[in-house]
């Protein structure tokens, strides 16, 4: 078996690391060796990173720094550490605070010392803006959805011919004409879609609505206080019809309002804490703010496999969600006078709640986290 390398977050609480984490441990079930290059400690548990969450298992290497919000500086990689170790294949997993002209300069050193290393990069970003480096440094760029291809890398000059513009793109968008040749004359990348992972479904859903004598919804995260105004309004409303209790667990302070259905609590949840408590709720009430920017939930991701209900902001970050059967895998609304509406449809109609759980298990069924490590192995395989 060969050595996977991932060079990302690592056992933090972000998109980036879940993604790392869920095909990374996939990888290692499938027999693979994995080496994680993952950001300094004093880079990574800086307030603007996502908090590091437990001790790093022995494969862990941390050997570089995170650009800070300001932009100054590069960032710094321990070339030596990365060099020094062996491995077949390298997962970037690219996000805006990489060093990424540091590695962009260190992945040719690196095809000079290990000549048959293929690389392929995971896109984070979420406008071409953000991608400071050439892409072309890449064998491959997997992306989540056709939205990367058709608003980032559309627009990208390593893809544009003449007046036209040339992506090859596998299984998912049509190329335009020329664009083999400009493929072989640019050695423009292949680009993938392969979609976020998903927890598996652990076990079937046993909890009755409501059982404890009250509708329980649940929150958890560390969002902007502002994205919990939706959910705090329609609870104000709903509460004077049912009985219901709101528990909302946050890692970094409370939310600064109380109610009398309200009940918060302060602390870091692990992935069986997380789901030990989505089985215990009825609803779980997603935070999220709006965004122009091409994204992902991966806190979706993460939850979905509970079967627990979920419902979400019509924001980018769900827009992709497909209709699977009668419904989609979450419920979305678009203002507080729907959310009220579609938690009241979903406390008085069992059908409704099982539709929306059979959309998400057959969701996380197709997405599952060790189908989509497989999808990255035949990638490489490709390349």
């Amino acid at each position: 078996m060969c050595t996977i390398g991932l060079f990302t977050r690592w056992n933090a609480t972000c998109g980036v690391s879940m993604h790392a984490e869920l095909i990374g441990r996939e990888f290692i079930r499938m027999g693979f060796d994995i080496k994680v290059f993952a950001p300094h400690i004093q880079s990574a548990d800086r307030w603007w990173h996502h908090r590091i969450v437990r001790e790093d298992e022995e494969f862990v290497i941390r050997c570089y720094d995170e650009i800070p919000p300001s932009r100054k500086g590069y960032g710094n990689i321990e070339e030596d550490k990365i060099l020094r170790e062996d491995f077949d294949y390298l997962i970037v997993e690219s996000y805006t605070p990489m060093p990424q002209e540091r590695l962009e300069r260190l992945i040719p050193r690196m095809r000079r010392e290990k000549k048959d290393l293929k690389v392929v990069a995971v896109i984070h970003e979420g406008a071409r803006e953000h991608i400071r480096y050439d892409i072309r440094i890449f064998d491959a760029v997997v992306v989540f959805d056709e939205r990367y291809v058709d608003e980032i890398f559309k627009l990208d000059s390593a893809y544009r011919m003449n007046a036209g513009d040339a992506v090859r793109v596998s299984d998912a968008v049509v190329v335009n004409v020329g664009a083999a040749d400009f493929y072989e004359a640019y050695k423009a990348p292949l680009i993938e879609v392969i979609p976020y992972p998903c927890m598996p479904v652990l076990r079937r859903w046993i909890r009755k609505f409501g059982e404890d004598g009250y509708i329980k919804f649940f929150s958890f995260g560390r969002q902007i206080f502002e994205e919990y105004n939706d959910y705090i309004h329609a609870l104000d409303e709903l509460s004077a019809e049912y009985d219901i209790l709101y528990h909302v667990v946050r890692s970094d302070g409370l939310l600064p309002i109380s109610r009398d259905w309200l009940v918060q609590e302060r602390r870091r949840l692990s992935n069986k804490a997380l789901y030990d408590m989505l089985h215990s709720s009825d609803i779980h009430l997603l935070p999220k703010s709006p965004t122009k920017f091409v994204v992902v939930s991966s806190t979706l991701h993460q939850c979905l496999g509970s079967l627990c209900i979920t419902v979400v902001p019509d924001t980018r970050h769900f827009e992709m969600l497909p209709k699977i059967g009668e419904e989609k895998p979450a419920v979305v609304y678009e203002n507080v006078e729907d959310l009220v509406n579609k938690l009241r449809a979903l406390i008085n109609d069992g059908e409704y709640r099982e539709n929306v759980r059979d959309a998400a298990m057959k969701y996380v069924e197709k997405n599952r986290c060790d189908k989509i490590a497989k999808k990255f192995i035949q990638l490489f395989h490709r390349i």
